[in-house]
């Protein structure tokens, strides 16, 4: 493991954790519907993941 590949899925783990915690928050609270809240969570999570695993 490079040092680059560390440090982004460091980073990739920390935001999907935040992410998570914000979607099942405001999902609670009520302040999206569930199907707006798939698809940020979706396009966040899974976004710079493929392009990531595409890259390498």
């Amino acid at each position: 493991m490079s040092l680059y590949q560390v440090i982004t899925t460091a980073t990739t783990s920390v935001l999907d954790m935040t992410v998570g915690m914000l979607l099942r928050y405001s999902q609670k609270s009520g302040w999206l519907p569930n199907a707006e809240l798939v698809k940020i969570g979706g396009s966040v999570i899974y976004g710079p993941r493929t392009r990531m695993a595409t890259k390498t």
